[in-house]
């Protein structure tokens, strides 16, 4: 699916990411999430607060530290956050499309070799 993303930007401790992208590879989407579970709605109540904000088309989320400029008309959908790994939950006004965002460690092995 494409949200029709046009700029995402992610800072990491490798540097910052930007992508201009229109389907950028390492977003999914998934469609028929139901937040109606109560499974759902007690492990929510557990959730980190997350420092983000929506102006116009430009989210911003500071503890994830990364951005995404939205379609027009697009919000931030809490219910949509349901797991501790969630940074953001977005969605179109009416529902019908949807983002979701999650942490993901990534471990890097190196090793060193000698001359």
């Amino acid at each position: 699916m494409n949200a029709g993303f046009e700029k995402v930007e992610a800072e990491t401790s490798d540097g910052r990411i930007q992508s201009k992208s229109t389907d950028p590879g390492s977003i999914h989407f998934r469609e028929g999430l139901s937040t109606q579970s109560t499974e759902a709605n007690t492990v929510k109540a557990d959730l980190p607060k997350i420092d983000e904000s929506l102006h116009g088309t430009e989210y911003v989320n500071r503890t994830g530290k990364f951005s995404l400029t939205l379609p027009p008309e697009w919000i931030i959908n809490a219910d949509l956050r349901q797991r501790p790994v969630t940074l953001a939950g977005l969605s179109s006004s009416d529902k019908t499309r949807f983002a979701i965002v999650s942490k993901k460690n990534i471990r890097v092995h190196s090793q060193a070799t000698k001359s």
